[in-house]
């Protein structure tokens, strides 16, 4: 079964994790935190801050907007937690209003 999943996070564990899905034929988007490096993920197709050298497929949708239109373009089927352990909280407290208990959010925190 393919999924549409939202990679929340664009570090390098997000992307690789993003790259990976991809790879496997679902339909990824990455969402940043961060519009202006969203912007520049989307414009060189590379994260280099965080996985330096390695090209972003065109098939993989970078975004910057609010978690609510994330969650519903395209309409997630899984959500991927790969936001660092430092800002979990913060980004579930914006997610929590919006959570569906029937979407599965998957988290991959490390480093804590």
């Amino acid at each position: 079964m393919k999924h549409n999943v939202l990679v929340l996070g664009d570090g390098g564990w997000g992307t690789a994790l993003a790259l990976l899905l991809n790879n496997n034929g679902h339909k990824v988007t990455i969402w940043s935190k961060f519009p202006a490096y969203a912007r520049q993920m989307n414009q060189t197709r590379r994260n280099p801050k965080f996985l330096p050298g390695v090209k972003i497929p065109e098939s993989i949708s970078i975004i910057s907007e609010s978690l609510h239109s994330a969650l519903r373009t395209p309409h997630s089927t899984i959500v991927i937690m790969a936001v660092p352990t430092q800002h979990c909280r913060s980004v579930l407290a914006e997610l929590k209003p919006l959570y569906d208990p029937r979407l599965p959010i998957v988290s991959v925190a490390k480093g804590i």
